[in-house]
């Protein structure tokens, strides 16, 4: 069964909890069933989940088919088209319901911006860092470029070796001093 198809069960869900397997692994609970699953037998943390086909966010739980047991404990089940039933007392408040959803995509949308802010900032932190470094190697190749050229025009036939000391000497303090 498609996600589609399971939201579409759910939205005239209107009294029973119903867990999904994916797997033999684990079981998943969708939109209302999800909430009164949250509300009547355990508070899980709820998933959001988009698809291109739906324009607004699905929520969701899971937990490890090992541990059904212990969590329905105590509530009648059944098998139905490849899903565990629960069948309520009372209705699933379409209102609560909404307003419960509303709250988990709303915290979602803003752990979402605030994690997409600190992304922006740190590639903006980074296109800074790659900006300087590029500017640095920058200045580092035209100081390369121009102490070569000073050490080719030098002639050294003209130079006495003293000359020639004291111009190295310069030249080493001037690459020393350029952080090269």
């Amino acid at each position: 069964m498609t996600y589609l198809e399971k939201i579409s069960i759910e939205k005239n869900n209107s009294h029973e909890i119903r867990l999904y397997p994916e797997g033999s692994l684990f079981l998943n609970a969708f939109e209302k069933s999800a909430y009164a699953f949250c509300y009547h037998i355990k508070a899980f943390k709820v998933n959001v989940k988009t698809l291109k086909s739906l324009t607004t966010p699905f929520v969701s739980i899971g937990f490890p088919t090992s541990k059904k047991d212990e969590y329905l404990k105590g509530y009648t089940t059944k098998n139905e088209n490849d899903c565990i039933v629960i069948q309520l007392d009372e209705q699933i408040d379409e209102k609560d319901f909404q307003k419960w959803k509303a709250s988990i995509i709303e915290e979602y949308n803003l752990k979402n911006k605030n994690q997409e802010n600190y992304e922006n900032k740190n590639l903006l932190e980074t296109q800074k860092a790659t900006s300087f470094n590029e500017r640095m190697e920058e200045n580092v190749n035209l100081s390369l470029r121009m102490f070569v050229k000073e050490i080719k025009e030098l002639n050294l036939a003209m130079m006495t070796p003293m000359d020639s000391l004291n111009f190295l000497s310069d030249l080493q303090k001037r690459i020393k001093n350029s952080n090269l």
